[in-house]
């Protein structure tokens, strides 16, 4: 109690004490708090102001808006009166909009929407819809749905809503939060093409106008109506597949004769023989059958269109308690007058002359190492004289051919093949094919074993049941005046290959087993690749491929020849959208350049159902990796491109190819091995070479008199420590092999057995068919560190079989690392 007592005395005393000196002290705190608050007040009014002005005098950037994304939630057709002459379009448009600003969008404000359809052209105004807390977040993207309403009248007619489209055009202004109580506007115009009746989503485009700048009215489409016999001019980018034909054209006839069935709808007509229905003839621009009369009549199955310059053709293959079976080669193949077609086209670089079909024929000619490739001797065209023909020099991946075809200059004509899709081909987007080649022969290729060898040839089991549809493919011909110049029918065929594109899946097959736009779903998300050893965290993987496939393993899709197959590129950012899926089972793949190995998504297969899209999210793809590098060779694009690629002998040159990207497709670059390395072969050091210069593009086989020897390579490397109880890794890319065994060693060059070898692989004679890949062969090797040593250190890569020119492997990329735990 006395120590309580003390305290509360001395607590009296200070109380006291404070209350006689310190009387003056609250009004002197009182000022000191009062100045430095005003202080900062001033400051913080100076800061704001300055922002303010700052914001004020900064001219604002158009926002990054886009409407992506549009489908329709409800769609459609009734007749309130039965008296009346007119229908009710009834639409509930659902838009997602996606936005990657710095800025917050505020308000969003639809004003008119014209709507296409394919029917007749109907206008609609939809009055204003406005959007508001459109918040941005901080990153990422945001979407918000719109919902937009409107009701039109259209003509009567008894047509099936599903089959109906819309082309829709929608203007709107776009109000931009861009400083404090400050926003502006912009306007903007949206764009969706094939709108229909599901879920499924539709691609948008968004067009921003920047200041004093209004969007133009929206407007139809130009129906502008072709003479009877007149083709689509080079600039008429209408899609005639998606609108209903104009009036003026002639309706398409049915000829009955007793050996033949004609069909002509004013533009072309085209003979089919009875009762095979064979196509024998194609009638068009003044000429009675651009077809090659002698060409045996072995295709069928075509649907012609009123006011089409042209014929489709699809094909259902279907096999039940059939025998087994080996299908090598499935396609579509016409050969055209042969004096008369005489300009090919594949592509904007690989176009030029060709011979005829005679200049292959001895002796005028001279085979070489296989009866497609000739050379020579004496052709109808003495500028082709000394020149190599070969098919397989006009190959491409299935990704790139969407039209190929010849040209005819009198009467300047052209007969393209167009494929707006591959997704029935085998193989995926990068397996190759044959185009067109002398013939002069197009082909619509389906199934095939060039480049990749009997792991694409589809093998059926006793009563096996399958079915697949080829196609719809589309033989589009065209046609300029004599004093047009004749290249415009390239530029012409490129467009109607985009209006194809644009119009796929089309709506004309009957059959149910090649499903309509409405369906099929869309499947989206965002790919990532992350090597820890590159990146601390994940990036976007750009212009990657990403896909969907028959569940398989990682790279099972490019052994697939019986399924369907759905690609699509990533943009800058990784997103991607792999459009019109059918109904079925997938699991996801894909592969990233510049990172080696197959991606393939570790969940569930994918169950694809009718109207329901399918949201992936992230995907990261974690490419094989153990430790460091240490050196490497190539980069990883799964061909051997950017390696040496040695000019041809003289003897053997296609002039399209000199001086052109794909040198690799000239003749007999195998040869050129053993005359570059006549005695050893060869040795790269990576401290001293460069691969794009020193290493062959080939390892193939040396010829010493009659015989063919395997080879082997050396790489020459140093390393400043080893870890001999660690685990090094060397990782080896093929981008194709032939018949061919890899044995691999370090610093012995022959003891036996060797550490690793492949065993036998490849059959796809990628060397022979002047491919620079065939199918993508991935090894991870480990090296136990007591195989290396300190300094100098070799690595030999034997391909040991040596029974032809042909056998070899093509490198895509080398690359060996150090332990994960190496401090190297």
């Amino acid at each position: 109690m006395k120590g309580e007592y003390q305290d509360l005395n001395n607590n009296d005393n200070a109380n006291i004490e404070n209350n006689k000196n310190g009387a003056k002290a609250p009004s002197s705190n009182f000022m000191k708090f009062f100045c430095v608050g005003f202080f900062v007040l001033v400051i913080l009014g100076i800061g704001i102001n300055a922002i303010v002005i700052f914001v004020a005098l900064k001219k604002p950037s158009p926002p990054e808006f886009q409407v992506k994304n549009a489908h329709v939630a409800k769609f459609d057709v009734y007749n309130p009166d039965p008296n009346d002459t007119v229908s009710v379009l009834s639409t509930d448009l659902m838009f997602s909009l996606d936005a990657a600003n710095k800025n917050l969008i505020v308000g969003l404000q639809f004003e008119n929407m014209l709507l296409d359809t394919s029917w007749d052209e109907v206008d609609a105004h939809l009055g204003e819809t406005n959007v508001q807390n459109f918040v941005q977040k901080n990153k990422g993207v945001t979407t918000l749905k719109v919902n937009t309403q409107g009701e039109m009248e259209i003509p009567l007619k008894s047509v099936k809503v599903e089959d109906m489209s819309l082309d829709l055009q929608l203007s709107g202004q776009l109000h931009y939060f861009i400083g404090p109580l400050k926003t502006k506007t912009y306007a903007f115009m949206v764009f969706c093409d094939n709108l229909f009746v599901t879920n499924v989503n539709t691609h948008c485009r968004t067009e921003i106008f920047s200041d004093g700048e209004l969007p133009p009215p929206p407007e139809h489409k130009s129906k502008r109506a072709q003479a009877p016999g007149e083709a689509p001019s080079p600039s008429d980018e209408e899609d005639v597949e998606a609108s209903s034909p104009a009036d003026s054209f002639p309706p398409v006839r049915l000829i009955l004769k007793d050996d033949a069935v004609i069909v002509d709808n004013g533009l072309l007509a085209v003979t089919i023989a009875k009762p095979g229905g064979f196509v024998t003839g194609i009638k068009y621009n003044g000429m009675d059958n651009i077809l090659d009369e002698q060409n045996p009549a072995d295709d069928r199955g075509y649907i012609m269109m009123r006011g089409v310059s042209g014929l489709y053709s699809y094909g259902i293959f279907e096999r039940e308690n059939w025998p087994s079976l080996n299908l090598a080669n499935a396609r579509l193949a016409f050969k055209l007058q042969r004096q008369k077609f005489k300009y090919m086209v594949i592509s904007d670089t690989r176009k030029r002359e060709m011979p005829v079909p005679e200049d292959r024929i001895p002796p005028k000619a001279e085979q070489l190492a296989y009866p497609e490739a000739m050379k020579l001797i004496d052709p109808q065209n003495p500028d082709f004289k000394g020149e190599v023909d070969d098919k397989y020099q006009y190959s491409m991946e299935s990704q790139d051919i969407k039209v190929h075809g010849w040209i005819c200059k009198d009467p300047p004509t052209g007969f393209w093949q167009i494929t707006p899709s591959y997704e029935f081909r085998s193989g995926g987007p990068n397996k190759q094919f044959l185009t067109s080649h002398v013939g002069p022969s197009t082909l619509a290729m389906f199934v095939s074993a060039h480049y990749s060898g009997d792991d694409l040839v589809p093998r059926f089991e006793e009563r096996e049941p399958w079915k697949h549809v080829y196609g719809p493919v589309f033989m589009y011909v065209n046609n300029v005046t004599k004093d047009q110049d004749f290249g415009t029918l390239w530029d012409d065929a490129k467009k109607r290959m985009e209006a194809e594109v644009k119009n796929w899946p089309y709506r004309f097959p009957a059959s149910q087993d090649f499903p309509k736009a409405y369906k099929r779903v869309n499947v989206t998300g965002r790919f990532f690749v992350h090597d820890k050893y590159v990146t601390d965290d994940k990036v976007p993987a750009q212009n990657a491929f990403i896909g969907l496939g028959p569940p398989g393993d990682a790279g099972s899709w490019q052994k697939d020849c019986k399924r369907y197959q759905f690609w699509t590129r990533t943009d800058d950012e990784g997103f991607f959208n792999i459009t019109f899926v059918r109904v079925g089972t997938y699991d996801v793949f894909g592969w990233v350049n510049g990172y080696i190995g197959d991606f393939k998504h570790d969940a569930p297969s994918l169950n694809i159902t009718v109207g329901k899209n399918v949201d992936l999210g992230d995907l990261i793809y974690n490419p094989p990796r153990d430790g460091p590098t240490l050196w490497e060779i190539g980069i990883p694009d799964r061909t051997a491109k950017e390696f040496h690629i040695p000019d041809p002998k003289p003897e053997y040159v296609n002039k399209l190819y000199v001086n052109h990207t794909d040198r690799f497709r000239q003749y007999g670059l195998w040869e050129r091995y053993g005359e570059l390395y006549p005695d050893d072969d060869m040795v790269y050091d990576v401290s001293k070479h460069n691969f794009k210069k020193d290493w062959f593009f080939a390892q193939v086989t040396r010829k010493i008199g009659e015989r063919y020897n395997g080879t082997t390579w050396q790489v020459q490397f140093n390393l400043d420590n080893v870890v001999d109880n660690g685990v090094y890794k060397l990782r080896l890319a093929l981008a194709a092999a032939t018949n061919s065994f890899l044995e691999v060693r370090f610093n012995e060059p022959k003891p036996s057995p060797a550490m690793f070898n492949t065993g036998t692989i490849g059959d796809c004679n990628s060397v022979a068919r002047h491919g620079i890949h065939g199918l993508y062969w991935l090894y991870n090797v480990d090296v136990q560190g007591n195989l290396l040593k300190r300094g100098d250190n070799t690595l030999y890569l034997t391909q040991t079989k040596g029974s032809g020119p042909f056998q070899g492997i093509m490198y895509d990329y080398l690359r060996f690392e150090g332990p994960s735990t190496s401090a190297m």
